[in-house]
Parts: C-alpha cells; sequence; structure tokens
C-alpha cells in the first residue's frame, strides 16, 4: 500500500491558488460604514479610487477549463448601490425599534403639576447635537456651538494636558508652577479689572477656602498655596455639576442651566434667573457651597457686565475654561495704557476699575486673539509700568513646569 503525502491527501480541499483568490470589493466594503453613506451617495466616483486600481476591468483566468470572471468597478458600484437602498429602506424602523427595545426607553423627565420639575426641562434634545453629551470631556469645554472646545488663539492645544477646571484656575497660576499664592489671587482679580475691595474679598474666601484640601500635607501652610494638582477637590457643593469631582466638563450638566433657568430661550440667564439657580440648587447644611456658587455667579456677571442684562451661553463656557480671562486682561491693560497716554490725570482715574460698568467683555473672537500680542496675559502693561507683580514671560520654561506638575 503506498503512502499519500500530506500535500497530495489534502490538495482536494486545498483552497484557491493566490491568482484564483477571489478580490473583496473594498468599495462595497467602505460603503457599508454609516459615516461613509452620505459622502458616497454625494461621490459616487469615489468607489473606483477605493478600490486601489484592483479589478477595474474583466479578467479571465483559465483553470481546468473554467473561467472565472473577475468583477469590475461597474458592478461593484451596482452592488453597493443596490445594499445602500436596502439599508435606507430597513434603516427607520430598525432605528426606531432598537430603540424602543432598550430597556427603560418609555420614561418621563417631567411630571406635570410637580412643584420641583414643571418649567425645569432636561436638556433632552442635545444628545443628536453633541456626542454623547453625558460623558465628561477632560480637557475640553466642549457644547453643541463649539464641540471641540475653545479652538481660538489654539487654546485646547496649549492646556490639553490640564483638566478644564485647571484651566480654569490657571489664569491665577502666571509662572506655571502649579501653586497659587495669595498674591496671585489678588494681582489675578486686579488685572481682570475687579475693584481693589473685591479683590481683597476674593484672596480671603478663596485661598484660606482651598488651600488645605489641595495640600499635600496634612498640616496647613501658613502662606495658603492653592495646588492646582488637586484642585478637583476643591469642588464645593450646592454647584451646577458642570465640573465632575475630577475637574472635568460634563456637557448635559452645562446644557441644563439653560434648559432649566433659560425662560423663553434667549439663549442665556440673566442676574436673577442665575439667583434662582443658586437657590434651588441648593443642599441642605451646605453653607460654604452657598456662599461660594453665590460669589463665584456674582464674579462672573460683573466680569461679563452685559448690556443687555443676559449671560450667554458661551460667555459662560468660557469662563468654565478659562479662555477668556487673558482676553479681559489685554482689554483692561489697553484701557489703562490708552489713559497713562492721555495724562496721568486720566491715568489715576484709569486705575479705579470700571471698565466692566460702561462697556462689557463678551467671549472672545479669533480676530481678538489673532490682535492681541499678549494672549497669554502675563502682564506686559504691569511690567513696562513697574506696576503690581511683574509676571515671567519665558513660556517654554512655564509649559515645562506646569507640564511635570501635572
Amino acid at each position: 500500500m503506498t503512502s499519500k503525502s500530506y500535500a497530495s491527501a489534502t490538495a482536494a480541499y486545498a483552497p484557491l491558488s493566490e491568482d484564483q483568490q477571489p478580490h473583496p470589493s473594498l468599495a462595497f466594503l467602505d460603503s457599508a460604514q454609516p459615516a461613509n453613506r452620505e459622502a458616497l451617495r454625494r461621490h459616487p466616483h469615489a468607489l473606483d479610487a477605493l478600490d486601489g486600481g484592483h479589478g477595474s476591468h474583466e479578467e479571465a483566468n483559465q483553470q481546468g477549463g473554467t473561467t472565472r470572471p473577475k468583477s469590475g468597478s461597474g458592478s461593484r458600484r451596482e452592488e453597493a448601490d443596490k445594499a445602500e437602498q436596502r439599508r435606507h429602506e430597513d434603516e427607520p424602523d430598525r432605528r426606531g425599534k432598537k430603540q424602543s427595545e432598550k430597556p427603560g426607553a418609555h420614561f418621563t423627565s417631567v411630571i406635570k403639576g410637580h412643584p420641583a420639575m414643571e418649567g425645569r426641562d432636561a436638556p433632552e434634545d442635545i444628545g443628536g447635537e453633541l456626542a454623547e453629551p453625558w460623558l465628561p470631556r477632560a480637557n475640553i469645554a466642549a457644547t453643541a456651538e463649539k464641540p471641540d472646545g475653545t479652538q481660538e488663539g489654539g487654546w485646547a492645544q496649549s492646556h490639553q494636558r490640564q483638566s478644564v477646571l485647571q484651566q480654569h484656575c490657571a489664569w491665577w497660576d502666571p509662572d506655571g508652577d502649579g501653586i497659587v499664592y495669595p498674591w496671585d489671587v489678588f494681582f489675578g482679580f486686579h488685572q481682570l479689572g475687579y475693584a481693589l475691595p473685591w479683590c481683597f474679598l476674593a484672596v480671603g474666601i478663596i485661598s484660606p477656602s482651598f488651600s488645605w484640601f489641595t495640600s499635600e500635607l496634612w498640616i496647613p501652610s501658613p502662606l495658603f498655596p492653592i495646588n492646582l494638582k488637586h484642585v478637583h477637590r476643591a469642588k464645593h457643593g450646592s454647584d451646577t455639576s458642570t465640573y465632575d469631582t475630577e475637574g472635568r466638563f460634563l456637557p448635559a450638566r452645562f446644557e441644563a442651566i439653560f434648559s432649566k433657568f433659560d425662560k423663553n430661550n434667549k439663549g442665556g440667564v440673566t442676574f436673577y434667573e442665575a439667583l434662582q439657580m443658586i437657590h434651588r440648587q441648593r443642599n441642605i447644611l451646605d453653607f460654604a457651597g452657598w456662599i461660594g456658587e453665590f460669589f463665584e455667579w456674582f464674579a462672573t456677571y460683573l466680569l461679563i457686565w452685559p448690556s443687555d442684562g443676559i449671560l450667554r451661553k458661551e460667555d459662560i463656557r468660557v469662563v468654565y475654561d478659562g479662555s477668556i480671562f487673558p482676553v479681559i486682561a489685554a482689554r483692561e491693560r489697553q484701557r489703562r495704557l490708552n489713559a497713562w497716554n492721555a495724562g496721568w490725570i486720566i491715568w489715576i482715574l484709569s486705575l479705579l476699575p470700571l471698565s466692566g460698568w460702561f462697556t462689557e467683555n463678551r467671549a472672545q473672537t479669533d480676530v481678538e486673539y489673532k490682535q492681541d500680542r499678549d494672549v497669554e496675559g502675563k502682564g506686559t502693561y504691569w511690567k513696562k509700568r513697574g506696576l503690581g507683580k511683574i509676571w515671567r514671560e519665558e513660556e517654554k520654561k512655564a509649559e515645562q513646569t506646569r507640564a511635570s506638575s501635572f
């Protein structure tokens, strides 16, 4: 009995050779992706390019008297079009069925007549405008209007190693060492145009309250430093919960501010509506949270000082990620510089931070960033005049220090 080799014994079951292998249509496979359907409908000839030139014409290979034609790009396009048509015919039903089959799909978010719920709608439509708005964003303040956060001036790119809460606090850390001292708090508010009593009040509230909670030591420091590495520990209650406990930005919670308290859908909240929000979001016996929330929103209103009395959504968003602070500081420096050029009497009067009472500070624009030569807000005006704290301007060193701190 002759023994057969393994190759000869399995020849009948072996796959086709390399030149006989079927060539799947890359165009058809790519057209099956949901993200490419709309693009393929607009550019049907892109199917040829996706195949990379394979099978662009009919070929015939002779094997045992049989001829196996390869599909050309035209037939592949027809297959893709037919599959796309069938998919669109079935898509509405399948989408509705999937939604209805999800556990807990049938629910209501507002009970009519309920004293707390009625008139305070949840942001239900944001899911169709922003991807997964209930998931926190680590380093961008994303909304439906600004899904990628603040891109003006390269803000998101230059602060990608910081949480959104750290970005908010970074303005008071001009040297980038990750530590905010009381004098940093004072000069940070003063550069933004706040009055001297408010600057002292901010130091008295912020530095003693946040220092020990952000410290890496159990023994409190008499200098009251705030460690931005652990600034998420200083998150207080009775707030909007737009920052989560890790300092990330929650788009759904941010949108809830306006869906609940923006009456008549005007795109923002008034000062009275902000007070209503603070009152309704109080936690029991959370006196520190009540004071902190009122202080923050009152300071925000003074900072923006809208001429129509409405804090717009974008105005509030750029306060959350801190990107508006360098812009407002640049405006304030320019105002005082103009007063200096007008004469010493006008300059002395300009030291009174009254700019917010006469002009509003709306959110930044890309044009404004390009025109401002000191977009990082390092205090060029103060350094030239020898007033206040002289900020260090070696940006590269500050960035390296900030990166090592976090």
